[in-house]
């Protein structure tokens, strides 16, 4: 490895620790907020009286943590020169790590996309709940968000999976396999994923609003709620930065990128669990 590279991973590697440490902070706040919600509900229902999106919240937090667990010192099949992908020799420790981080970042993208189609459920199955008993009109909306929600999911598979044939090309180093198949910031995988994601997001948001402001809440109660709901909103921005840092800078863009999803995932995880503290009573 020549003394730019070994610099380049020294500083990618260092820059992978810091994140571990913000990834794992978040994560744990997460799980705290989780905890509580799960405690609220216990104490207002019982366990025997858990409905589907008291096991959900729980599953996303796993797929979380377990996306959490594993990094490659940030490097991945991109980011290279020809020349750089040339003289990069499948004995280098390097070109282990960048084949390893490729393949990771294919996990990664799986685990987001469950991560959030599993929060997105689980706060579905919450609205399943409270409209019950205001007829087909309001349920209707909330089987349509689950199709949605699903069918952005399949989508995002689908582009994991399928964009890069032969498959085993997703973890090519040389020679260049081509943006398509370079996972961390493959414009296919992005734009889908960003896609499903805003028109899910939105949907979601425009679900209980209604409902909440014709309800007979005091003034401050529907307000304090809807910003409660309304913070799904800085969803769709770390969403919309991560994917404009990706496609606008391919080499560095990744990296930033993973730090917005970080946070995407976390608001995430806390705007899935506030409003179900909130009712933990219904």
């Amino acid at each position: 490895m020549s003394d730019a590279a070994a610099e380049a991973a020294a500083a990618a590697a260092a820059a992978a620790r810091a994140s571990d440490i913000t990834l794992w902070t978040l994560y744990a706040f997460g799980v705290v907020i989780t905890t509580l919600r799960t405690y609220a509900r216990v104490k207002a229902v019982g366990w025997r009286h858990f409905e589907t999106d008291d096991y959900l919240v729980w599953v996303a937090v796993t797929c979380l943590g377990y996306g959490i667990g594993t990094h490659a010192h940030g490097m991945a099949n991109n980011g290279l020169t020809d020349a750089e992908r040339a003289a990069l020799l499948p004995s280098d420790p390097e070109y282990h790590m960048r084949e390893i981080g490729s393949k990771i970042q294919i996990a990664g993208w799986s685990f987001y996309a469950t991560l959030m189609t599993t929060l997105k459920c689980a706060m579905l199955f919450f609205y399943f709940r409270l409209t019950n008993g205001l007829g087909s009109r309001y349920r209707n909306r909330v089987h349509g968000g689950l199709a949605l929600v699903l069918a952005g999911w399949l989508a995002s598979i689908f582009a994991i999976f399928l964009v890069c044939r032969p498959f085993p090309r997703n973890w090519q180093i040389h020679p260049n396999p081509g943006n398509v198949c370079q996972p961390a910031v493959s414009h296919p995988v992005v734009w889908v994923s960003y896609g499903a994601n805003l028109f899910s997001d939105l949907y979601l948001l425009a679900i209980p609003l209604p409902l909440l402001w014709r309800s007979r809440l005091r003034l401050v109660e529907k307000i304090a709620s809807t910003l409660i709901l309304g913070a799904g909103v800085f969803v769709l921005v770390c969403a919309t930065l991560k994917t404009v840092f990706i496609i606008v800078d391919e080499v560095h863009g990744a990296a930033l990128a993973g730090a917005w999803g970080t946070r995407e995932a976390f608001v995430a995880v806390a705007t899935t669990n506030l409003p179900m503290q909130r009712t933990a009573h219904d």
